[in-house]
């Protein structure tokens, strides 16, 4: 993948993320397990971090593996 599709998609998906924890994390009535519990960041938070860090190959996995222990 060139480096523009690269960047283009981490920013689609960083977006996206963006768009979820502005207008429909709040309206869905609960809060993420690991921010509750552990009060460490919400999931969504960690997907975006890690997906603008380490783009969409590292970051989804990081992403995955969280969702799966909240």
């Amino acid at each position: 993948m060139e480096l523009k599709q690269r960047i283009a998609a981490r920013t689609l998906a960083s977006s996206a993320i963006g768009a979820y924890q502005r207008y429909v994390s709040p309206r869905k009535g609960f809060a993420c397990a690991c921010r509750v519990h552990e009060g460490r960041a919400s999931c969504s938070a960690l997907g975006r971090r890690a997906i603008t860090m380490y783009g969409l190959r590292r970051g989804l996995p990081v992403l995955r593996k969280r969702l799966r222990r909240c």
